[in-house]
C-alpha cells in the first residue's frame, strides 16, 4: 500500500479516535476533565510536549498520544460508551500498528500484515461507530491488498517463500 494511503488511513483514526474522546472524556472526568483523563494518562515525554506547547484540546494530539489516552482511560470509556471490555485488544493493536508505521525502517511491510493492520483498523473504526465513508476507506484499501496478494508474481522473480513452520512433535 502507498505510503500516503496509510498516512490518509492514519489521520482518519486519529479525527475518529478524538471524536469519541472529546464526547466522553468531559463527561466521565467533569469539570477537570483534561488534567485527570488526558494529562495525567499520558508519558512523560508525552506530557512535556503538552506543557511546552500548551495543548489544550485533543486535536493538537497525535495519534500515540490519543490512543495511549483511550487505553488509560478503557473502563471509564468502555463503560460509558457500551463497549465490550475484550475490545480493548483492539485500542493495543492499534497502538503497535502505529508504532510499526511510525518507526519502520525496515522499508515495506508485508502485505499480510498490511491487510491485517487494516483489518483491525476497520474493526477499530467500527467499534467507534465511525461513518460509512471512513469505513469505506479503509475497506478500499484492504480490498486492494487483497487483490495484489491474489495476483501472480511477476514474470522472473523469484517464487515465494514459505514461512518456516514450527517442529511438529513425533508421534
Amino acid at each position: 500500500m502507498a505510503d500516503t494511503d496509510m498516512h490518509n488511513i492514519a489521520k482518519l483514526v486519529t479525527r475518529e479516535t478524538c471524536r469519541v474522546l472529546q464526547n466522553l472524556l468531559p463527561t466521565i472526568g467533569g469539570a477537570d476533565w483534561w488534567k485527570t483523563c488526558v494529562v495525567a494518562k499520558l508519558s512523560y515525554q508525552q506530557q512535556e510536549r503538552v506543557e511546552r506547547s500548551k495543548i489544550s484540546s485533543l486535536d493538537k494530539l497525535d495519534l500515540a498520544a490519543l490512543a495511549r489516552i483511550l487505553d488509560k482511560n478503557w473502563h471509564e470509556v468502555s463503560d460509558k460508551a457500551g463497549f465490550p471490555q475484550d475490545a480493548r485488544t483492539l485500542v493495543r493493536e492499534l497502538q503497535n500498528i502505529r508504532n510499526r508505521m511510525a518507526h519502520n525502517d525496515a522499508g515495506e511491510i508485508p502485505l499480510q500484515d498490511q491487510y491485517r493492520d487494516l483489518d483491525t483498523i476497520h474493526r477499530y473504526l467500527s467499534l467507534l461507530g465511525s461513518d460509512p465513508d471512513a469505513l469505506g476507506q479503509v475497506d478500499a484499501a484492504r480490498r486492494n491488498i487483497l487483490q495484489r496478494m491474489a495476483a501472480p508474481p511477476p514474470a522472473g522473480s523469484p517464487p515465494p517463500t514459505n514461512p518456516p513452520q514450527p517442529d511438529k512433535p513425533g508421534p
